[in-house]
């Protein structure tokens, strides 16, 4: 189903990706290298065979409430993506994350930026809540 369920699909990648940390770091120290892939959109039939509901009237006008993008303007290459995926896999030192795609790369490193940049308005605020030197730590 797309639609509103898609914050739901969302949302489970996101607790997904904060899982997959914890546990790279984890085994890390015993010589086990992981991949989180993150792809974009590719050109598979799974959008085209996606059951479609009515947004309801509350998400009108929304996010949830966009047209589908074509099939045709998805700029992932789906034998490009699964030959990445080899490589990195095969690889000695595989990357951590590997994004796949001009979209997935845009669409996190654009969150990312934003992420920092609100953690950089509120750095007068983080410092301050720091003991000074000689203060009691209680």
């Amino acid at each position: 189903m797309v639609g509103s369920c898609s914050y739901l699909y969302h949302t489970t990648k996101w607790g997904i990706e904060g899982f997959y940390e914890a546990l790279a770091q984890e085994v890390e120290a015993f010589g086990i290298h992981t991949t989180l892939v993150e792809p974009g959109m590719i050109r598979t039939s799974f959008y085209e065979a996606a059951t479609r509901v009515p947004v309801s009237e509350p998400y009108q006008g929304g996010p949830a409430d966009r047209t589908p993008i074509p099939l045709e303007q998805m700029p992932g290459s789906q034998s490009r993506v699964v030959a990445a995926m080899i490589e990195a896999a095969l690889s000695e030192n595989p990357p951590r994350h590997l994004l796949l795609g001009s979209d997935a790369y845009g669409l996190v490193t654009d969150a990312l930026k934003e992420r920092l940049a609100t953690f950089e308005r509120q750095k007068a605020v983080a410092f301050s809540t720091d003991v000074d030197q000689g203060e009691d730590a209680s």
